[in-house]
C-alpha cells in the first residue's frame, strides 16, 4: 500500500462564548494521510516510537461511549507514570467538550445522533473507518515529550465518528505546548492515524497483547513501507522487459509473486540477470512448480484454526455468526433453487433443485476445510448453467450419456486446476483487468437474454 484512503476527516470543532454557552465552531476538511515511505517526519516519528519504551501504551477493554474510554486511558496513563494528574484533567477538558444535557433533551441539537447525547463529542481528532485518534497539546507535559496509547475496544461501538461507522480502534496523542510544528499533536496524530488505516497493521495489533509486541508491529509496518518504496524506485528505472515485479491490489499475491521473484534472482548469475520478459515467464512456470501454493500454504497453516475458532466466546462473534447464517440460508439456497429449476429442464431432469442443493453444500463444506479460506460462499451462478447447457448440447449431437460427460469434464477440470496451480499461473492475475470480468459478464448476461426470449416464444407457439 503505497498511499492511504483520502476520505478519513480531521475534525476541529472549537468550542468559544457568544451569546450563549453553546455556540460551536465546526472545521471539518479531508485529510490526506502521510505515506510514511515519502514523508520523512512521518517515518522518524514512527520509528522513535517504535523504539521508545515509554511512549506506546496498547490496551484492550470495554467502552460504551468516548467519556468513559477517554477516562479509563488517562487514568492507565496516570497509574504509569507518564502523565500526571493535572495532566490528566487538562487532557480530559481538551479532547472531549461535554453537551448541555438540557438542551439535548428539548431536542436543541440536531445533530445529536452522531455525537451521542450528553457524552462528550471530538473535539481534535484524526476520524478513519473503524478508528478515531483523539489528539491534544497540554501545558502539563513536558515539551518534546509524547505520550500515545491505543485502545482496542472488545466491542465496537458509535464514539460519534463523522462517518457514521462503529469504532473499534481508539487512538490517543499527548503532546506538550511548546513542541515543534514536526512533532506536534496534529501531525503525530496524523502518523498515527497512518497506522490505524493499515489494514495489515490493524490485524498485527489485534493480536499483540503487550506494548513491546506493538512496538514491535510499528516497525514491521515502517520496514514494509521503506521496501515498498525501494521497489517502486527499483522498477522506476529498469526497462519493461526486465521487470520482476508486479503490483496487483492483492497484497497477498504480491507476496507471493515476491517469494517466487527472489527464488529466480538469486538462483541467476550477474550475466543472465538481464533476461527477456519471454526467459522470465519460463522461470516462472517451469523452474520452480507450485511454488505459490507452498507459500501460501506456510503462510496460512498457522492461522488454520484461528479462522474457525477465533473469539467464538464472545458474544458480539457469536451474534454475527447467527445472522450471517440465517442470512447465507437465503443467499445460497434461493439462488440454488432457481437455477435448479432451469438445469433440470435443460437436462431432461437427470440433474435437478435436489442435486444443485446437495452438491454446492459438499462444495461448501470441502472448500472451507481445505482452502484456508471458511468464509468464502460457493454457490451454483449464471456461467455455471450455460456451462451445464452447453454440455448438454455437446453430449446429444456426440451420442454420450450426460452424466458420465459432465462427470470426466470435472475430472478433466481439477487436473487442469492442479496443473494452473503447478506452473504458478496466479502471476498472471496482475495482467487481468475489470475488462475480462466485464465482457465474460456481457457474454452470459447475452445468454440468459437469448433463453428467455426462446422460453417466451416456445409457451406462445
Amino acid at each position: 500500500m503505497s498511499s492511504y484512503q483520502p476520505s478519513i476527516s480531521e475534525a476541529d470543532l472549537s468550542v468559544f462564548e457568544r451569546n450563549t454557552e453553546d455556540t460551536f465552531e465546526c472545521v471539518i476538511h479531508p485529510v490526506t494521510l502521510l505515506d510514511v515511505s515519502e514523508d520523512l517526519h512521518g517515518f522518524s516519528i514512527l520509528e522513535s516510537f517504535a523504539k521508545d519504551r515509554k511512549s506506546v501504551i496498547k490496551t484492550r477493554f470495554r467502552g460504551e461511549d468516548s467519556e468513559e474510554i477517554i477516562l479509563k486511558l488517562l487514568q492507565l496513563l496516570e497509574r504509569r507514570n507518564l502523565v500526571t494528574e493535572e495532566a490528566r484533567k487538562e487532557a480530559r477538558s481538551k479532547l472531549l467538550g461535554a453537551e448541555n444535557s438540557s438542551l439535548v433533551e428539548q431536542g436543541a441539537f440536531s445533530w445529536d445522533a452522531s455525537c451521542g447525547k450528553t457524552l462528550g463529542y471530538w473535539t481534535h481528532s484524526v476520524q478513519g473507518p473503524s478508528f478515531i485518534v483523539g489528539y491534544a497539546s497540554l501545558d502539563n507535559i513536558q515539551v518534546g515529550q509524547t505520550v500515545i496509547s491505543l485502545v482496542q475496544l472488545t466491542e465496537p461501538v458509535n464514539l460519534g465518528s463523522l462517518n457514521g461507522s462503529l469504532t473499534e480502534f481508539v487512538g490517543l496523542v499527548l503532546t506538550g505546548s511548546g513542541t515543534g510544528m514536526v512533532y506536534s499533536a496534529p501531525e503525530t496524530a496524523k502518523s498515527v492515524a497512518s497506522l490505524l488505516a493499515d489494514a495489515e497493521f490493524r490485524e498485527e495489533s489485534f493480536n499483540c497483547p503487550t506494548d513491546d509486541d506493538l512496538r514491535i508491529a510499528i516497525h514491521r509496518f515502517v520496514e514494509r513501507q521503506s521496501a515498498r518504496k525501494e521497489q517502486r524506485e527499483e522498477n522506476a528505472v529498469k526497462p519493461l522487459n526486465q521487470q520482476m515485479h508486479h503490483e496487483s491490489n492483492d497484497a497477498t499475491l504480491n507476496q507471493t509473486i515476491g517469494i517466487m521473484n527472489e527464488k529466480i534472482y538469486a538462483s541467476s548469475n550477474s550475466v543472465h540477470r538481464r533476461y527477456h520478459l519471454l526467459g522470465y515467464w519460463t522461470s516462472v512456470m517451469f523452474l520452480y512448480p507450485f511454488v505459490l501454493v507452498i507459500a501460501d500454504l506456510k503462510r496460512r497453516l498457522p492461522h488454520y484454526l484461528s479462522d474457525f475458532v477465533f473469539e467464538i466466546n464472545q458474544r458480539r462473534a457469536q451474534q454475527k455468526y447467527l445472522f450471517a447464517s440465517i442470512f447465507l440460508i437465503f443467499t445460497a439456497t434461493l439462488p440454488a433453487i432457481v437455477f435448479g429449476y432451469i438445469v433440470e429442464r435443460t437436462t431432461h431432469g437427470q440433474i435437478g433443485v435436489i442435486e444443485c442443493l446437495f452438491s454446492q453444500g459438499v462444495l461448501g463444506l470441502g472448500f472451507a476445510l481445505f482452502s484456508g479460506q471458511p468464509l468464502m460462499v460457493n454457490m451454483i451462478t449464471g456461467p455455471t448453467v450455460v456451462y451445464i447447457q452447453v454440455l448438454m448440447r455437446w453430449s446429444d449431437k456426440l451420442g454420450f450419456e450426460f452424466l458420465p460427460f459432465y462427470a470426466w469434464t470435472g475430472i478433466w477440470m481439477g487436473i487442469f486446476l492442479i496443473l494452473s496451480g503447478c506452473l504458478n499461473t496466479a502471476a498472471l492475475i496482475p495482467y487481468l483487468g475489470r475488462f475480462t470480468d466485464e465482457i465474460f459478464q456481457t457474454f452470459i448476461g447475452f445468454i440468459f437474454i437469448q433463453y428467455w426470449f426462446t422460453e417466451l416464444i416456445r409457451i406462445t407457439h
